[in-house]
Formats: structure tokens, sequence, C-alpha cells
């Protein structure tokens, strides 16, 4: 599922992460099962604290199997974030989502999300220098 969110990992990658997240008192993840097994959805949530703005819940990722998407699951999903950002008192809650992503977009928007500013992502690996 990652792969088709563009990010391609392995089960040990997925593993790995799994383990740090479970670690993290301020972030949640949920799935997706069919048939108790098989995982057609992801999303992953965390509070955002930042020194200019008031603590927020972010969706660090959200996908549903390209086979399984137009079933509500992704609404779903989320519907989790929400009542798990209200558990601790956020009234805001984020996500980012890739401009070519326009199918997202419209049940995001369906969901009452706004677009509030496009930016620039920048990355720097940090064992070269």
């Amino acid at each position: 599922l990652a792969t088709q969110l563009g990010y391609p990992s392995t089960e040990d990658d997925l593993t790995a992460r799994l383990a740090h997240l479970a670690a993290a008192p301020l972030h949640a993840a949920w799935v997706v099962e069919v048939d108790g097994a098989e995982v057609v959805g992801f999303v992953h949530c965390f509070v955002d604290l930042r020194l200019e703005t008031d603590p927020r819940c972010e969706v660090g990722g959200l996908v549903v199997d390209e086979a399984w998407r137009g079933r509500g699951l992704g609404r779903a999903l989320l519907d989790e974030v929400e009542d798990w950002a209200r558990g601790r008192g956020l009234v805001h809650l984020r996500l980012r989502s890739n401009v070519k992503r326009e199918r997202a977009h419209q049940l995001y928007r369906a969901l009452g999300f706004s677009e509030t500013k496009r930016q620039v992502v920048l990355d720097r690996d940090l064992d070269r220098r």
C-alpha cells in the first residue's frame, strides 16, 4: 500500500516503521482488513507540535488499495483519526496530498477539508555534506 502512495516499501521496512510508531504516544495508525487477514487500507496520524501554531492532528499517510477505493474506507479511516484527535483535545485536522492525487482531493473536499496553501517540499540526506 505504501508503494501505491509512491513510497516503495518492503514488509521489513513497514515492520520497523510500525515499531517506531507504536513507541511514540503522539502517533496512531489504523488499518482496514478484509476477512481478518488482507490489509486493504491504512491511515497514520500524529500530533503536530510547532512553535508557531497550536497543536493539531496531521494525517501522515492515508491509502486504500486501488481495488477497494470508492467503498467508504478512506472516509472510515479519517473518522478514526477525527475521533482520536478530539479525544486528545485537538480542534484542527490537517492532511497533505500530492497535487496529482485529484481523486483523493475530491474525497477530502467532500469531507469538509479545504485547500489552504501549496508548497515546495525540499529534502536533503544527512549522510551527504
